[in-house]
Parts: structure tokens; sequence; C-alpha cells
């Protein structure tokens, strides 16, 4: 920042300028100091001398107020006096001086500006337009917008001090001493020994002070503090109270176009007014573009009219606001027939408000001015309405007569953004954001009907869903809405609301809000509100590039063929759509025994390419016990996209088992709902890669909990990952990746979707070149699935210049690596002698078994020796005589369930095994005994030629005795 613009801000624009330098002598055995002043007449000169002073290694000081002699002669002491409080004039700051050092209040300038920030939090007052390192201190200052006579300035000033002691900051008693001098910026601090640069730390807004005035007036009653032993002045309380308040530009014309009493005035010069109606109209004239010239051609008429006198009554003026309607109305006769709405004459000479696009406002964090980008009004409103910063939305009336005012709708600016069709509802909706503070916008979707009906309906919608309040008449507002709504609605297709992320039927692709069409368009919809939290953390930020660059240093090394696969799979995601179109989730699993190796970075890294990493919905923490319904909700959103479950290590085979089982589906449980029915899940459907990560490969977990695990295996893509000895540069290469995600996979979709053809032509032949390759079978399909769709992906964002791995190094990996994985899924398989035995374990205890069978229904047939009634659920019959088993074919389809057994694979080996006698006999497992039951289908079986499979069958083991066995009756 230049010295001289900073000095436009803190000084004023009139009067007397100082620059000081510090001298000291000696006199009489006694050291002098005293400053050194230099006149100046402009904010370029004062900033050229105090340079000139800093340049020859002496310190640089400036007046804060501006004064009204270059010097004069004190009456008391008959001394040449320059800058004292006497001969201030004006100011256009107020100020704090920061101690910091050895010795100081504050020991350091981050402790000083600590206690700042502290202090005028307290107070609740704006923060300092300049917070400035003065070589060692701080120092503040609050700027106005306009100069500040001394009369006014130094109550408000008492009252600043008196606040900021009530809140514990230590600063130096200049706060208000409207003469003093503080350091410039651009000029060095050379106290101390050292040299220091004064410069600007932090850029805040300038205050009006009337605004100033009231903020201190508040700060004083909650902080319960009083300036030193002086009563607020008159001038203080017009401060208060508005007088300082800065008014639009008005026309006196105009005034005079819409006022009776004005327009009098200006036809006859005033002759018609006494000296209090004439000394009113000054009042209101006074503040008018015109100012003086026209009070004055305007005043000539009266009688009482001299110029000299005119000009006194002019500056009577100065400190005060224009003249109310309320005086005038005691005063004019006229004023009774007015039907003008207005506090004063002097607002019918505004001109029409402008709508604003761009408003300066302060970030909280930093305290800096920033520039804040508003919608554009349609047409159809930009006549009538209009957006004003620190007003709010203005609305323009005309009365019958052709007066013009201006009225406050509301405090806040609602934006209707778009129609929308919700199919959950089945109803169109209008989503409104409102803007209610600085960068805080609130939305709401209001039904369209409402907004139709108008009224009240509408104005309480708002309010409900948007914090809207009404200000003024109401119809104004809802005349503001319809219109709005109505132009959207003329001007713009309705949408439908996005309710799933991904591959959308009309081959578009949604990424967060932002909606990718085959025909290249790019644009964003209107996503329904479960998805929108989700949907937030995937607008890119940082730099593309940036983050190309970093997965090149991190994973474009040798045999890093894993970390490439997994990232590159991410994309791949996509893509299965195109090998695959039904409902499908593959699992890609990173495992490792050892720490730092690295495989949860790459899964994210993974999921960076879409976003961000650690955004909502982006990842679920497998450890802390993500439930079934949070990962299905999660993958049904985000549906082609990939998921991230991290660490499962601590999951029970179960539990994993009945993961890989809903994940391969590719659909949510069916549930039902409260009214009887089933819950509508047709949103949680997914057709892509799940990243979990694991300590212990999954594999070899699933299979020793299931007895046939091969159809859960088939879609888990196992990876074990090996330390590579990742060190500290690379934990900051990884926070480097987080900060430019997103990025890849936007360029990625928009090259996907416009050339889908094409892709999928590239997958499918992938495909036939994967299987050649890997001899693969029908069970390997999955797995080639992935690996094709990665490979494609591979292709495609290296043509993208997303990466420079070998891809064919890649390729031969892959291909190992479902070797290596079928041969796991293999040996997980069962024989159908091993699955036999282990259901006829299982089912043991419930037999009903019996020498022979009954030959009519009334026939009794005693237990076998050493059995009885079976005490647990009856399972089926065994005849020891001839070895036949009957099962209920119920029974046996449960089983084969909860053991992940293909039920129709199962009965079709016992058949080519010849131990399926009959798969649809009708047949009462109890009949003969005393064991209840009814006639069922059954599978009738017979192991005589496989004895070993009926050995786990011994009497005693269903706990039956002799004593219990049933006697003939």
């Amino acid at each position: 920042m230049k010295a001289s613009d900073f000095l436009k801000a803190v000084t004023p624009s009139e009067g007397v300028l100082f620059a000081a330098v510090p001298v000291r002598f000696e006199k009489d055995g006694r050291t002098i100091d005293y400053f050194k002043h230099t006149v100046c007449y402009t904010h370029d000169d004062l900033a050229l001398q105090c340079k000139a002073i800093s340049q020859q290694g002496d310190n640089a000081f400036f007046a804060l107020a501006s004064f009204k002699q270059e010097s004069y002669i004190d009456k008391r002491t008959s001394k040449k006096k320059q800058r004292t409080q006497e001969n201030a004039m004006l100011a256009r700051s107020m100020w704090l001086d920061i101690d910091c050092g050895e010795n100081k209040p504050y020991a350091t300038q981050l402790d000083g500006i600590a206690a700042l920030r502290a202090g005028f939090k307290a107070a609740k007052l704006p923060a300092p337009t300049f917070t400035v390192s003065s070589g060692y201190g701080v120092h503040a200052y609050w700027t106005f917008t306009k100069d500040i006579p001394k009369a006014l300035w130094i109550p408000v000033a008492q009252l600043f001090k008196a606040v900021m002691d009530g809140t514990g900051l230590v600063a130096d008693k200049v706060t208000a001493n409207i003469a003093c001098v503080l350091r410039p910026i651009g000029t060095n601090n050379y106290k101390r020994g050292g040299t220091q640069e004064v410069r600007v730390l932090h850029k805040a807004k300038s205050v009006r002070f009337s605004d100033w005035a009231r903020a201190l007036k508040k700060a004083s009653g909650d902080l319960k503090v009083t300036p030193p032993k002086q009563r607020l002045t008159t001038t203080l309380n017009s401060a208060l109270s508005g007088g300082m308040d800065e008014y639009p530009p008005s026309d006196a014309e105009k005034i005079a176009d819409k006022c009776a009493v004005l327009n009098e005035m200006r036809n006859f010069k005033g002759s018609t007014h006494d000296e209090q109606q004439w000394y009113s109209c000054i009042g209101v004239l006074r503040h008018t573009t015109q100012g003086e010239d026209i009070v004055q051609g305007w005043s000539a008429g009266h009688h009482d009219y001299d110029p000299i006198i005119t000009t006194d009554k002019i500056k009577q003026w100065e400190d005060r606001g224009p003249t109310l309607c309320d005086t005038m109305r005691q005063l004019f006769p006229a004023c009774a027939d007015c039907k003008m709405k207005c506090n004063s004459p002097i607002s019918l000479g505004y001109p029409d408000p402008e709508h604003q696009t761009t408003v300066e406002v302060i970030q909280d964090a930093t305290d800096e001015v920033v520039l804040e980008t508003l919608p554009q009004l349609p047409d159809g409103l930009k006549d009538e309405f209009a957006w004003v910063e620190g007003r709010g939305l203005m609305a323009r009336l005309e009365d019958e007569d052709g007066n013009v005012r201006h009225v406050v709708v509301c405090s806040q600016f609602p934006v209707p953004e778009f129609i929308f069709y919700d199919k959950l509802s089945e109803a169109f909706y209008v989503r409104v954001s409102a803007r209610t503070a600085p960068y805080t916008w609130q939305s709401g979707d209001l039904p369209l009907d409402v907004v139709q009906r108008g009224g009240v309906n509408l104005i309480g919608a708002l309010g409900g869903k948007c914090a809207v309040t009404v200000r003024d008449d109401g119809r104004l507002l809802v005349k503001f809405m319809k219109t709005w709504v109505d132009v959207i609605r003329q001007s713009t297709d309705l949408q439908t609301m996005r309710d799933q992320m991904g591959w959308q039927k009309d081959g578009s692709f949604l990424l967060g809000k932002t909606l990718y069409r085959p025909d290249g368009e790019i644009k964003d919809v209107v996503v329904a509100r479960s998805l929108a939290k989700y949907a937030e953390s995937h607008t890119p930020k940082g730099d593309r590039q940036a983050f190309v660059d970093t997965i090149d240093k991190l994973y474009n090394k040798p045999n890093y063929q894993e970390y490439q696969f997994l990232w590159l799979a991410s994309f791949g995601s996509l893509l299965i759509k195109f090998l695959h179109s039904h409902n499908i989730g593959i699992t890609l699993a990173a495992y490792s025994p050892d720490s730092g190796t690295g495989k949860t970075s790459v899964a994210k890294a993974a999921i960076a390419n879409f976003g961000d990493p650690s955004g909502f919905g982006q990842q679920a923490d497998g450890q802390d016990g993500a439930t079934e319904y949070a990962i299905t909700v999660m993958a049904g959103l985000r549906h082609n996209l990939p998921i991230l479950i991290d660490e499962v290590t601590n999951w029970e085979p179960n539990r994993l088992g009945k993961f890989l089982y809903r994940v391969c589906n590719g659909t949510a449980k069916v549930q039902g709902s409260a009214d009887g029915g089933l819950r509508d899940s047709s949103a949680y459907n997914w057709n892509s890669v799940s990243y979990i990560t694991s300590n212990s490969p999954l594999a070899s977990k699933v299979s020793s909990e299931t007895k046939n695990s091969q159809a859960q295996l088939a879609r888990l893509f196992d990876i074990k990952f090996y330390n590579k000895g990742f060190d500290t540069q690379d934990s900051v290469l990884f926070e480097k990746l987080w900060q430019h995600s997103g990025n890849t996979g936007a360029e990625f979709v928009e090259y996907v979707t416009v050339n889908q053809d094409k892709v999928s032509k590239i997958c499918h032949k992938m495909l036939d070149r994967l299987n050649k390759k890997a001899e693969a079978n029908q069970s390997a399909r999955f797995w080639m699935m992935l690996a094709a769709a990665t490979l494609t992906a591979a292709h495609i964002t290296r043509q993208l210049d997303m990466h420079q791995f070998n891809i064919d190094e890649l390729e031969d990996w892959t291909i190992q690596r479902i070797k290596e994985i079928r041969v796991v899924a293999d040996r997980s398989v069962e024989s159908v002698e091993d699955m036999a035995r282990s259901m006829m374990s299982d089912f043991q205890n419930g037999m009903v078994v019996t020498t022979d069978e009954a030959k009519r229904v009334t026939d009794f047939t005693p237990f076998a020796p050493g059995y009885g009634a079976p005490r647990q659920s009856v399972r089926g019959r065994y005849i020891v005589s001839t070895g036949d088993i009957m099962i209920p074919v119920g029974i046996i389809r449960k089983w084969c369930a909860e053991n992940s057994v293909d039920y129709s694979d199962f009965r079709r080996r016992l058949t080519d095994k010849n131990w399926m006698v009959d798969a649809d006999l009708r047949y009462d497992v109890g009949k003969g005994t005393s064991v209840a039951s009814t006639r069922s289908r059954c599978w009738k079986l017979n192991f005589e030629s496989a004895a070993h499979v009926l050995s786990v069958i011994e009497p005693g083991e269903n706990d039956g005795s002799q004593e219990d066995q049933q006697q003939e009756p």
C-alpha cells in the first residue's frame, strides 16, 4: 500500500498537516526533547516529507489531525505553537498505540495483536481499518468516511478510550489526544538500535462515524463504563442520533419538484418565508449536491437576505443532519396535505437506488476487505427493485401524482434459483437462497403452489425456510418473488431433482452438483437434500497439475504396480457400467500386516480424484463400526463413484461375509415401511468399486467362515502391500494432495461422458485381450471386469497427462495377480462330499432315527436303539435298515443360504453322485412315531455308497436314551 493512500485514509482532507521528527538538545545541563514540524498541505507532500526524514536515518512521525493554522502565538506564554489540541480542526480516524517488548504491556507483537483482537471483539466493535506494525509495537486505526470536527471527535474518542480500557486492553494514553503523532507506513523505526519497517499487517473497511459512535455507546453500556468525569456533549448526542450520518447525494431540483415548500422557495426565492421557515429550508438545501450555491440563489428574495449572513446560517448546519419533515409540518401549513412518506425532504432528491452486484465485506478469519459478488436482477425487476448493501432490498414506489419514494422491503436478499420436480413428493418446488449476512446464504425449497398463491403463505414460507423478514408492505416482497419465479419458468427448462450421483438415465454424469452431458455441456443442477452434503465435497480445489505432479512423485516408481492399480481403479469404477450394465459392487481390498505401507493413503488418493477425501460421505471408518445401512446409503448415493471403508481388520468373518454379499449385490437391503409395505430403496443401488483396508487378507477370513465362499471371493480383489519405506517427505506430499483434490476426476468425467461409445469399445477390447492372456473362465468374470475397466482408465488418464505409469508392466502385474486370486478362490470350493458331511453334521441332533419305516399310517415304528425323539427342531428322518434320509426342502434351502451354498448346484452335484433318490418327495418325517409333523416336500437321499458321510450320525449323540424310547401302546 502506498504511504500517500494510507495517509489519505487516516488524516483529514482539509486543513494544515504536519510531518514531525523528534529532536534532542542540551541546555543549561538539561536534556530537552521536542518535535520539529514540517508543514504540508497535501497527503502526497506529507508522505514525501516522512519518507525523506526516514531516509536520513531519523524516526518519522505524522500528525493524525489537521490544523487551522501553520502556527500561532499562545496568548498565555507568548510562545509560538503549532501542533496543539487548541489548533486542531478535524480528524478522520481514531487509533490505538499498543507497546510491545521487554518491560512493555505485551511481550511480543503477536501478543499485542491478540490482545487487540480480543479487545474489539469483547466490545463488539468492527475490526480496525488498518492494523500496522510500528516496528516493535502495534498501531490500530479505525478510519471514517468523512472528516470529523474536533468538537465532535473528542467526546467520542474519550468514550472509545474508556471502552477499550474496560475490555482490559492496555494502550498508550494518546487514544483521546487529537493532536498526537504516530509513525507512518513506508518508514523505518530506528528505536532500540535496530531498523524495523512500519507496515500494514491487515486492512478492513472504513466505518461511518455515526455507526461508530452508536457502537461505542452500546459497548459502554454492555461493559458498564463511562468516559472519565465528562458528560457527553450535545455534539456527541448529535452523532449518536444520526447528526453525522452520511446521506446519498441529493438533488435540490428534484426535491423542489416533489416538495411544495421547497418548490415555493425555488419559485419565490424565499420571499414568502419568515425567518424560521427560511432557516429550516436552508437545513435541507445545505445537504444537497448544489450546496451553498443553491441556498444563496433561492434565498435572494428573502427580506433579510445577505450573502454573508446566509453563509453563516449554512455553517450552522455543518454538524447537523437535514431538517426533518416533523419540524417542517410545524412551520408550513402546506405540509398538512402532503402524501409523501419520508422522514426528511432530503430523501426526495436521492437518485434511484442502483442494484449492487459487488459489495465490500470483511472476512472474519483475516479481517481483510474482499469483494462479494451478488446476483443480477432479471429484467422484469430492474426498474422497481434494487439491493443496496447496508439497507436491504429496496422497492421503488410511485403514487398517482407521480411522486416517487423508495422503501426497504426486507433486510435479506432472497434469490429464486430454479424450479425442479421432486419425484418423492410428486410436486414442483422453487429453490430459494437468501443472503442473510455477508457470504452467508440460507437455502430452502418452497412449493411452487405456495409461491403462486402468494400472500401470507409465501411470506411465511420465506421466513420459515430462508429466514427472510418483511420490513414494509409484504405485497412488495410477494411481487418480487412471483415476478422472478415467473421469469425463471419462462426462460429455463424445469429440472428434475437428482438423487444419485454418477451415470444418469440420459447418459449424463453427475459429479457433486455439476452435470456433464454427452454433448459437452456442463451445468449445475439441483440435487436432493440427502445428496446435498455429499455433493459439496466434490467441488474441485487447488491446482490440477500440482495434484498430478504429486501422484507422479509418490507412485511413478519401479515395482509400485499395486499402488498404481489401486489409484487408477477409482477411474475404472466409472467404466464398469460399460462392461456390466446391472447393479454390482466389486471390492478392492488393500491389506498389509505392516504399518506405514501407505495402503490407506493411496486409497484416499484414489477418492481424492473426485473430491475432498475427508469430506462428508467420502469414506467410512470401519474400525468405529460404520453400519451396513450407512455404507449402503453412501454407496447408493455415490452410485458409480468409488467408496472407501477404512480398517476392517476387527470385523468378524460373519460381518465381513455379509458386507461382501451386500456390496456384491449392488443394492440396498429390502426393508419394511411403516405402512406395512416395502421401503423404496431404488435410489440405493450402485455399480462401482468399494475400497476396503485391512491388516490381514480378507479372502482367507471369508473362506474360514462360509462353506462355499467362491461367490463372494469372485467379487473380491485382494492386494497385499509391502513396506516401501515412506518417509516424512512423503507425508508432506500426501497433505499436498488433499489441497488439490477433485480436478482429475472432473476432467476424466468430462472426457468419458463425451466419448462413451469410444470408451465402451476400448473396455470390451481390453476385456477380450485380458481374458485370453489370463485364460480366464466364467468364475473370474468380475476380476476381469475390474481389471479391464482399470487398465482402460489407465490408458485414458495417460492420454490426459494425469500420470506417466508404465501400463505394459501394470497389465502384466494385473494378470499375475488375477491368477493368484483364482487359486485362492478355487481352494475355497468344497467337494460335494464335504458339503453333504457338513449338512448331516449340522442336522444330526434333529433327525428322527428309526430302524424301519412304517408301512401304513397307523403302524407304529420304534426309534432305533440308542435314539429317542429329537430334543431340537426336527430336521429330517433316517431309516437305518435302508439308509434312506428324508429332509424337508425348506430346511435345506435355509441351510444353503446360511452357508453360502448354491442350492441348485448342490442338488445337481448330489444327483450326479447318485445320492439324490428323489428331489420332490411328499413325506411326513414323523410318520409312525410320537414326533408330530406334517407332510411336506422333501429331498430323499441315500449315502450307502459313501458310508463315511453318515459316520457322523452315531447313537446317543441326540441325547436320546433307552428310557426315552417310545413303548408300543
